[in-house]
Order: structure tokens, then C-alpha cells, then sequence
């Protein structure tokens, strides 16, 4: 099993420098998403294939492009190295759950489905970073492969209450977080905040949807300040909240897998 998890976080890596490529495509609608040869930005000059390969790549031309000398922004790594990351969680958890004999076409489905979503939610995570705003193709995608991913989980715990739970959760919290951004015009939070929300609340459940907030809420708190603090920005700057929301759903899910017993404890709490 350590051997497949290993794989899927090279995989990760490769994943993640495909990722830097649909973020930029997405902003400057180039080319198509999936289509076209990578190059640099500022010459476009076409790349090599193995300045595509990640990590190795940036090695190799040590952080500048080969044929304008202009640097390559650490994100790109940045977003290798955390996709790649994600993926060995995602797969340690789905490996926990599984052994070889209990593998099927439906756990399979289950892991599949579980990295399109971490890929879409990573997508969202650094366009919302970058440009303050969620694109939908990410968003969508994460939606529909949520659904997915509680429809495999219902079948195989043979209970669809889960199923019911799970997307009433994402329907009343995307709900709220709608009615907030259209009752605020967008000031207090953007509508595409409310896209994440529903992926959440399919992939958390009630209880973990709540948690999932409020981790979010307090992280982008603490990042707040520190930005007034050490950056002198003003306190009605604006912080996107979707980079949180990601970070708190992805964290959420790997502990409500590894530590179900933690669920429990909340659950018990909340009633």
C-alpha cells in the first residue's frame, strides 16, 4: 500500500504543475484549458518536455526561463509540492479505509473522484488567491464530483440518510452564504464562496461543514491581522475568504477519516 500511496504523490507532483497551467489558462482564457504547449508568460517561448517536469524542471533551469532569463514565481513549486502533498493524503486515508481484498470499482470510483475534487479545491484555492475570484469551471467540477463521491459513500455504508444529510448540508449552507453575499452586494463575501460551501457541506456532512467554517473563519482571522499587523494594511481591506474555505476542506476531510471518532465527539456536543 505505501508503494501505490508513493505513486499517487508523484503523481501529485505532476498534477500540481498541470494545475499552475489551467490557472493561468483560466485568467487569460489562452488557448483553451487542456489544449496548447506550455511556455513562458513573458517571452512564450515554447518549453521543453523536460522544463514541464516538476520540480526537476525548475532545478534544471534554476528558477529562470532559458531564453528571457526572467524568473519563475516559487508558487509554481509551491503548488507541486502541495498537490503532491494532498495526494498522499488522500490515498493514505483511502488505503486505511481499504485493504487490497476490499477493493472494488467502487472504492476505486471513491479515491478517483476524491482528487478531482482536492484538484478542483486547489484550483480555487490559488485562482482565489491570485485574482479574488472563484472560477466556476473549478468550482462546478468540485460539485459534481462531490455529488459522486456521496452517492459512492452511500452505497457502500448501504445508508442513504448519509446521502440526504450530506446534501442537505451543501444546499442550506451554500444557501446562506448566497443570501449573504447578495444581501452585502458581494462586501462581506463573494458568490463564489458559496460554490465551495456546497462542496463542503458534500463532503463534510453537517457537523464537519460547521467545523470546516469556523477553522476557516478563524485561520483567515489570524491572517488578517498579521497583514494589518506587518503589512500596515487597512482593516476594510479585502482578504479573499475561498483560499480558507479550501484549506479547511481539505484538512476536514482526511480527519474525519482518519479520526472518525473525533465526528462523534462533536456530534455528541452539537445535540
Amino acid at each position: 500500500m505505501g508503494f501505490l500511496v508513493l505513486i499517487l504523490g508523484f503523481l501529485g507532483l505532476f498534477v500540481g504543475s498541470f494545475l499552475n497551467v489551467v490557472v493561468h489558462r483560466i485568467r487569460t482564457a489562452e488557448g483553451g484549458i487542456v489544449m496548447g504547449s506550455s511556455h513562458c508568460p513573458q517571452c512564450r517561448h515554447s518549453l521543453a518536455w523536460y522544463e514541464n517536469m516538476p520540480l526537476f524542471g525548475f532545478l534544471f533551469v534554476r528558477g529562470k526561463c532559458r531564453y528571457c532569463s526572467v524568473s519563475i514565481a516559487k508558487r509554481y513549486v509551491l503548488m507541486e509540492l502541495g498537490t503532491g502533498l494532498v495526494f498522499v493524503l488522500i490515498s493514505s486515508v483511502f488505503f486505511g479505509r481499504f485493504t487490497l481484498i476490499d477493493l472494488s470499482v467502487l472504492s476505486w470510483s471513491l479515491l478517483g473522484l476524491s482528487l478531482i475534487v482536492a484538484s478542483s479545491l486547489i484550483i480555487i484555492f490559488l485562482y482565489d488567491l491570485l485574482y479574488m475570484e472563484v472560477p466556476m469551471v473549478a468550482a462546478w467540477s468540485g460539485i459534481i464530483a462531490g455529488i459522486g463521491i456521496v452517492i459512492c459513500e452511500a452505497l457502500f455504508i448501504e445508508d442513504m440518510t448519509y446521502f440526504v444529510m450530506h446534501l442537505l448540508a451543501a444546499a442550506i449552507g451554500a444557501g446562506i452564504f448566497y443570501g449573504i453575499s447578495v444581501y452585502s452586494r458581494e462586501v462581506w463575501m463573494g458568490y463564489g464562496d458559496a460554490y465551495i460551501v456546497f462542496v463542503m457541506g458534500l463532503l463534510l456532512g453537517p457537523i464537519g461543514l460547521l467545523l470546516g467554517i469556523s477553522i476557516a473563519a478563524f485561520i483567515g482571522a489570524i491572517v488578517g491581522f498579521m497583514m494589518i499587523v506587518f503589512r500596515g494594511d487597512s482593516r476594510d481591506a479585502h482578504i479573499p475568504f475561498g483560499p480558507y474555505l479550501t484549506m479547511a476542506t481539505l484538512v476536514m476531510y482526511v480527519v474525519i477519516h482518519v479520526f472518525p471518532q473525533f465526528m462523534t465527539y462533536f456530534s455528541y456536543a452539537v445535540v
